[in-house]
């Protein structure tokens, strides 16, 4: 296996809305337009209801984030936090740089697959060269439009489409043609890594590659009534 440029590590969360609820912020800065400089939770609950109609968010299965991505909140710049998330940015800063973490729900393996891919397709510049190299030989005009619809712009499309065809989590691509991608996406995966993301054995090679991060979270404060 070649040298990564980074380190994966994983931040289990107890579900998907309590990860939301701590790092929800995190995802979303520099991701989307509204959200280009400083704004606190409820601005992204006021977002997500516009947007959505219903606070969404609550139901993100998971993400990664890179070192640098992270820095505006090691930084100060998207003070004041909250506890939750002082908690995560107290244990992120601490690691050696630079890095990936993965956060979704503990026990999600499907989406701690799915992000493993992701992280390798970044970490490793050649294994990357070789996906894209091959992916751009292909008609993805109709898988294109599909990830579109999905939200995804269009410099995140082979990222995107390496993970899913790598993967199968959604069914949104299938019937796009991607079956024989699927073959070599795979052929690549094992030329670089020795195994395949998908299945028992692969998911066990996973785990051993990336570092689970424990954070301790503060208990909820007590605040005595008014009489």
């Amino acid at each position: 296996m070649c040298t990564p440029l980074y380190s994966i590590y994983a931040l289990p969360f107890p579900n998907s809305a309590f990860m939301a609820a701590t790092v929800g912020r995190m995802h979303v800065y520099g991701d989307r337009p509204s959200f280009s400089g400083s704004f606190d939770f409820e601005d992204l609950l006021d977002w997500d209801i516009r947007k959505h109609g219903k606070v969404e968010m609550f139901d993100w299965v998971g993400f990664m984030l890179s070192s640098e991505d992270l820095k505006p909140f090691f930084r100060g710049d998207m003070d004041p936090l909250g506890r939750k998330e002082a908690a995560v940015v107290r244990a992120l800063r601490k690691l050696p740089e630079p890095y990936w973490v993965i956060f979704c729900a503990k026990g999600d393996n499907e989406t701690l697959r799915h992000e493993f891919v992701h992280c390798v397709f970044g970490a490793f510049p050649e294994y990357k060269k070789e996906v894209v190299a091959f992916l751009k030989t292909l008609r993805l005009k109709r898988a294109r439009k599909r990830l579109r619809a999905m939200g995804y712009v269009r410099g995140l499309h082979f990222d995107e489409l390496n993970a899913y065809v790598l993967t199968g989590l959604v069914d949104d691509l299938r019937g796009l043609g991607l079956a024989r991608a699927r073959r070599t996406l795979e052929r690549i995966f094992r030329k670089h890594f020795g195994f395949m993301p998908k299945g028992a054995a692969g998911l066990a090679r996973i785990k051993r590659c990336v570092r689970t991060i424990r954070v301790r979270m503060p208990r909820r404060e007590t605040r005595k009534r008014r009489k």
